[in-house]
């Protein structure tokens, strides 16, 4: 057996993210990380768990 085939399934698992603020950035950082300041986000979904190349090859060869 490859590799490929002993990998876990993938995993459809979402995490709700609420509407609210988000602070971005530092005062403290690169000149690409500033300013800090503090911006609003819509409420979103995202993965539980990240991406595995296994799985993105398989979305790749899925979709075209």
């Amino acid at each position: 057996m490859d590799a490929a085939s002993e990998e876990e399934p993938i995993q459809e698992e979402m995490v709700a993210i609420s509407a609210g603020p988000f602070v971005r950035g530092t005062n403290d950082g690169g000149f690409d990380e500033q300013p800090q300041r503090t911006i609003f986000l819509d409420a979103f979904s995202i993965d539980r768990y990240e991406v595995t190349n296994h799985q993105y090859q398989q979305f790749v060869t899925a979709t075209g």
